[in-house]
C-alpha cells in the first residue's frame, strides 16, 4: 500500500508542476523548522514566523478572505505555481541567512524571514505581478484526486 501510494504521488508530481512546487515548499519549510528549532523557536513560534513572511509577501492581505476559504484551510494549498516557488525561494534564503548570521530566537528569525519575503515581493512588480492579486487555484487535495481519477 505504501509503495503504491509513493508511486502514485511521484506520477502525480510529474503530471503537475504545481504539486511538485507544493511538495518542495513543504520540504523547505521542514528544513527551516529543523534549523530554527535548534535556535530557540518552537512549533507555535515557527508558525508565527511563516505568517510574518506571508504578511510581507502579500502586504498583510488576509488570504483566507481573499481566497474565500475557511480559517482552518492552508492558503498555500490554493496558491499557484509562481507563489509556491516564490515562498520556497524566500524560505531557502531565510534558512541560509539564519545559519550564516547565526540568528537565534523567534524575533530574529521572524525578521529575517519577513525580509526575504519582502525582497521577493519587491521583485515581482518588475514583472507586472502583485502576489495578492493572483487568483486562487484548485485546492492541492482536489488536484491530487483529479490526477488519480485520470490515471484509473
Amino acid at each position: 500500500m505504501w509503495l503504491a501510494k509513493v508511486g502514485n504521488e511521484a506520477i502525480d508530481e510529474k503530471k503537475s508542476i504545481r504539486l511538485a512546487a507544493h511538495k518542495k515548499l513543504k520540504e523547505t519549510q521542514q528544513r527551516l523548522y529543523e534549523n530554527v528549532s535548534k535556535r530557540g523557536v518552537d512549533k507555535e513560534g515557527f508558525i508565527r514566523v511563516l505568517y510574518a513572511g506571508d504578511d510581507a509577501l502579500f502586504a498583510n492581505t488576509d488570504l483566507h478572505e481573499k481566497y474565500m476559504i475557511a480559517s482552518e484551510e492552508n492558503p498555500e494549498d490554493y496558491m499557484n505555481n509562481l507563489l509556491l516557488k516564490g515562498k520556497d525561494f524566500a524560505a531557502e534564503l531565510s534558512n541560509h541567512h539564519i545559519k550564516q548570521k547565526d540568528l537565534k530566537g523567534e524575533q530574529e528569525v521572524s525578521d529575517e524571514h519577513r525580509a526575504q519575503n519582502k525582497a521577493i515581493r519587491e521583485h515581482l512588480p518588475n514583472q507586472q505581478i502583485t502576489p495578492e492579486e493572483l487568483p486562487p487555484e484548485e485546492s492541492i487535495e482536489k488536484l491530487k484526486k483529479l490526477n488519480r481519477r485520470k490515471d484509473e
